[in-house]
């Protein structure tokens, strides 16, 4: 909620889930609430929701919602495989023996149902169901003197255990023990094995693309399709790396990769605030400036879904990522644009941002696995590295350090985010992918024009960075280091191991690769 994350800065995020049962259970989450503020910001949540109800609400916004809503149901249907296993499951369990109450996942028409809601049905059904409700709150208060309890109750646990078996009971244990290692080693019976059949390579049924290139992307193999013969007609070339997808889909997945080589490394802590912000910042937009909040609804309009974050498969680019339907293509270009350098590093978003990602590093770093994933990624890989950057070690210090600096040089930490802007958004840092039905698209090619438009084109496109070239001595030569964290804020233990990898897709030992880890991970398998 807004008041509370944005104004109050109370909380880090309000989340909400529903859990399907025959009665349904509504549960909303305040995340990382100073502890000496529980109960204030609990009673705040729910004064918040009833002030809320005694204002009309706004129509108009309201309806905007119901049609994203529609908008990232049918993008869910066209990208996964689960978007109706939860239905499917619920209706298992509390439907109608027929089939018949699981009609309605056939259409949109309960969506065109709550278009015709007045405001007062939809305030008369908050207030039943949400904000008038009955509810139990749990407080979750961190306790330092139950950590240590936890570890001195396990200590005496284990001793009285001991005592209470005996010389000759631990010894019983043991051989058991032993036998279950031999039995969990025997090679399972080959009868057993072959009685289950192995469906054939021809029942997995791919979802068929076709790949089509532009401007600097054409310096490799130029495909031969209908696509790629489409995208040629749409005008000249342009100095942009521009890789095409086509698929079946009423939707475009619009990705800007970027190369960040160019990000001095002492400006790189920045990176997880600019992140964080990109998509929240005011924007100037000729001689008008958006706020922060009409940034948001307007783009929420006219999208269904958008992202910033290191790049899935190559962690030292960033990547960011627009949903659109497809006759939004132009919008979402336009988007870009405007987000990236037409946003204002406005001092009091910035302090609230920084403030939210404070707020949720304590339960980072009571993540035991994640920690393990930090402690190597700060290991293993070298200062230029931009995923150093996004562990918990690194903000929990370096964003200390910022929110001091915005509390008393602002302009100095608007300068340095100016330069992280300047950097990052470069015409040879960009690769662009489109994934959609390029027949659906108006000027695929000639849209992005105006993307870089004013822009100098004339340098060579950088070369994709890839995360061995940013290991560390130690990740370089590994086999000589080890460490132990103690946590004492929980009673399990996590590893992790590290050996020398393949370096590219392109690598032949890849598919083995693969096998093998499949393999290892299977259920009932050597691990």
């Amino acid at each position: 909620m807004h008041a509370l994350v944005e104004k109050e800065q109370v909380t880090s995020a309000v989340t909400y889930d529903t859990e399907e049962r025959p009665h349904t259970e509504i549960t909303f989450t305040l995340s990382n609430v100073a502890t000496e503020e529980l109960e204030a910001v609990e009673r705040r949540f729910f004064e918040i929701l009833k002030d809320a109800m005694e204002r009309e609400i706004d129509m108009k916004y309201m309806h905007e919602c119901i049609q994203r809503h529609q908008r990232i149901w049918k993008f869910a249907t066209e990208t996964s495989t689960t978007s109706f296993t939860e239905a499917v499951i619920t209706d298992f369990l509390f439907g109608e023996r027929d089939g018949s109450t699981l009609e309605t996942l056939g259409t949109l028409e309960e969506y065109k149902v709550l278009e015709k809601w007045t405001d007062m049905e939809w305030r008369k059904y908050i207030k039943k169901w949400i904000s008038n409700a009955h509810h139990v709150s749990v407080l979750a208060i961190p306790s330092a003197k139950l950590a240590t309890d936890v570890m001195e109750d396990e200590h005496k646990r284990i001793e009285e255990r001991k005592a209470e078996l005996g010389a000759e009971g631990l010894k019983r244990l043991a051989e058991a023990l032993e036998k279950a290692k031999r039995d969990h080693v025997e090679e399972p019976s080959t009868d057993l094995m072959s009685g289950f059949t192995i469906p054939g390579t021809d029942s997995i049924h791919f979802i068929q693309t076709s790949t089509a290139k532009a401007g600097h992307a054409l310096k490799s193999k130029r495909t031969d399709n209908d696509t790629q013969k489409s995208i040629d007609s749409d005008g000249p070339e342009l100095p942009l790396f521009i890789h095409f997808e086509g698929i079946t889909s009423n939707f475009v997945q619009l990705i800007l990769m970027i190369s960040t080589e160019d990000v001095p490394h002492t400006l790189l802590p920045l990176l997880p605030l600019y992140t964080e912000s990109f998509f929240s910042l005011p924007i100037q937009k000729g001689s008008e400036i958006l706020s922060f909040e009409r940034v948001i609804v307007d783009l929420e309009k006219d999208t269904v879904g958008y992202w910033m974050s290191p790049t899935y498969n190559n962690p030292e680019s960033l990547s960011i990522s627009l949903q659109v339907e497809a006759n939004r293509y132009q919008a979402a270009i336009s988007w870009l644009k405007d987000l990236t350098w037409n946003s204002i590093f406005a001092v009091d978003r910035l302090r609230a941002v920084t403030s939210k990602l404070l707020a949720d590093i304590p339960e980072e770093r009571r993540d035991g696995e994640g920690m393990v994933e930090a402690i190597g990624i700060m290991t293993h890989l070298g200062e230029k590295s931009i995923s150093r950057a996004y562990t918990a070690l690194v903000k929990g210090r370096y964003l200390k350090r910022v929110q001091k600096v915005l509390a008393t040089q602002p302009d100095k930490v608007v300068r340095q985010m100016e330069k992280v802007r300047k950097s990052l958004f470069r015409v040879e840092n960009f690769r662009v992918l489109v994934i959609a039905d390029v027949k659906k698209l108006t000027g695929p090619v000639t849209s992005w024009n105006t993307f870089i438009a004013g822009l100098d084109t004339s340098k060579e496109l950088k070369p994709v960075v890839n995360v061995a070239e940013r290991l560390s001595d130690a990740g370089r030569h590994l086999g000589k280091h080890a460490y132990v964290v103690p946590m004492r804020s929980m009673d399990s233990s996590y590893a992790e191991s590290s050996s020398k990898g393949i370096c590219s897709h392109d690598d032949p030992k890849l598919p083995a690769l693969m096998v093998a880890i499949a393999y290892l991970n299977m259920e009932e398998g050597p691990m």
